[in-house]
């Protein structure tokens, strides 16, 4: 699958380490970039030293598959399909806490400083006190799977009597629980925001028609909400307010990532490509193609889109031309996750294995023709499809979805019926349990990405769909005055290129 690339397919490569044999489903990168925690879907998890390139610790108590992990302070947090949060010691490699309360699936972790808010299977979110384990309040609203999670400090929330003021520093700081509120998003359709101190739901955001929201996304400010859905929409909103604002249209499968970069949302899909938006507006002003399968990972750095996607390979566009300039190959199953540390990219797949990148003439390349992108990364929660795995029964690549409202059937049993026949599927976002898109096989897939490859290698596909062209021919001006942080003049050039052209490959 993956290793069946390009030109010098591998010569970017650092290091290939074998993490779990049976795949791994999610990874988190320290503040300090010094560590990454990687959950495995046989349970475990470990933590890898990136200055050293070996595995630190180990973590072995979950009794089901680890949906989702956190790093706190000196610990690591990881969420189970056996329905507990577990707290491990990153010096010693023991569990020193365990999270009970949650019925079913943990689906999200979010830690704020002093407390921990999490998503379930179970339809409720709760709230954690940190350091006892204490479960303080639990929030019942939705009616389906609660997804994800986005966290809304006291200290980033605006109310319209502030919208004039000059703009602050949005870093989260200790939680005021008085003020304190956070979004969910869940399979029965709808995000809603609660407050903390009351477990009251103050807005529920319903626009999706009763599809599955995926993702959630703000903006810096903590003013717009995005919220990405099953029916292939995006939609954001009015926080406070509780309003639709806009719709955006493109996609025509379910988005599976959303990221917001100063005033442009980058999406990923299920229909195979990840696209860039005018985040005020709802304008595609750029399309990034090539993916066989679904795009389950989405990073920028340093003026470049890095996705991972389930056909196997990692690729690097340039965020603001959409050139394709590096196709990262060497995964023998889909890309589950993407991270950055030390100059180097790391990936992890379905395969088990974790590897490492070389970026460094990648960046040197860009930052010669351009800026770097400036400004604050907004805050992101994407939905783990395997959080999704027991209330979606995907069919095929039609975009179906089914839910069977049964959260009381899943309890890390495997009561979905995949059993051992999930080893063989081509994933989406993260392991071989994904249900956002469902092919059979790593064999099923060979001969589309063998055609990608071939692409690459010989002939690259220079015709742009006519909603780019359109998009580009419109909107380049209203971009160029959208984003003065993150254009620089000297691409000009590159953005008249070919798409699809690749180059450094």
């Amino acid at each position: 699958m993956g290793n069946s690339g390009g030109k010098g397919s591998l010569s970017y490569l650092v290091e290939t380490e074998m993490i779990n044999d049976s795949g791994v489903n999610c990874m988190v990168v320290s503040e300090d970039s010094n560590y990454l925690a990687l959950g495995g879907e046989d349970g475990t998890a470990c933590l890898w030293n990136t200055k050293t390139d070996k595995v630190e610790q180990t973590f072995k108590s979950h009794k089901s598959y680890i949906t989702c992990i956190v790093i706190a302070d000196d610990y690591v947090l990881t969420g189970s399909a056996d329905d507990k949060i577990m707290k491990w010691d990153m010096a010693t490699g023991e569990c020193v806490l365990t999270y009970s309360g949650h019925k079913s699936t943990i689906n999200k972790i979010i830690f704020t400083g002093e407390y921990l808010i999490t998503a379930s299977y179970d339809k409720t979110s709760r709230w954690w006190q940190f350091i006892t384990g204490e479960c303080l309040r639990t929030f019942v609203g939705h009616i389906r799977s609660v997804t994800s999670i986005v966290f809304l400090p006291s200290d980033t929330i605006r109310n319209d009597d502030e919208q004039e003021e000059e703009e602050d520093d949005f870093d989260i700081k200790e939680s005021n629980v008085e003020s304190d509120k956070f979004i969910t998003s869940s399979i029965d359709g709808t995000a809603k925001c609660w407050r903390l101190d009351s477990a009251n739901c103050i807005n529920t955001y319903d626009g999706h028609g009763g599809q599955a929201v995926c993702c959630l996304a703000t903006d810096a400010a903590k003013e717009f909400l995005y919220t990405g859905g099953y029916d292939s929409k995006i939609n954001s909103w009015d926080i406070v307010k509780g309003t639709l604002l806009q719709t955006f249209k493109g996609h025509s499968a379910a988005v599976l990532n959303l990221q917001v970069v100063n005033k442009f949302l980058y999406s990923t899909s299920a229909d195979h490509t990840a696209r860039c938006w005018i985040s005020e507006f709802g304008d595609c002003t750029r399309i990034y193609k090539g993916a066989a399968h679904s795009v389950n990972a989405i990073r920028l750095c340093e003026g470049i889109l890095y996705t991972g996607s389930g056909d196997g390979y990692v690729r690097a566009y340039e965020s603001k031309g959409g050139t394709l300039k590096r196709l990262f190959t060497g995964h023998e199953r889909g890309v589950t996750d993407i991270e950055f540390a030390n100059n180097k990219l790391y990936s992890v797949s379905n395969d088990g294995t974790l590897r490492q990148w070389d970026l460094t003439d990648l960046m040197k390349t860009y930052q010669s023709k351009t800026k770097p992108e400036q400004g604050k990364i907004s805050n992101v929660a994407t939905v783990n499809p395997l959080v999704m795995e027991t209330s979606i029964d995907m069919e095929g690549d039609d975009g179906t979805l089914k839910d069977d409202g049964n959260s009381e059937n899943d309890s890390g049993d495997d009561s979905s019926g995949l059993g051992s026949s999930r080893l063989g599927s081509s994933v989406s976002r993260t392991s071989n349990r994904s249900t956002v898109i469902q092919v059979d096989g790593r064999n099923n897939d060979e001969g589309d990405v063998e055609s990608d490859n071939d692409n690459v290698d010989e002939e690259p596909d220079n015709e742009v769909s006519e909603e780019e062209d359109n998009v580009e021919s419109d909107e380049e001006e209203e971009v160029e005055e959208e984003n003065d942080n993150a254009d620089d003049s000297t691409d000009n050039d590159e953005a008249g290129s070919s798409d699809n052209d690749i180059t450094d490959i």
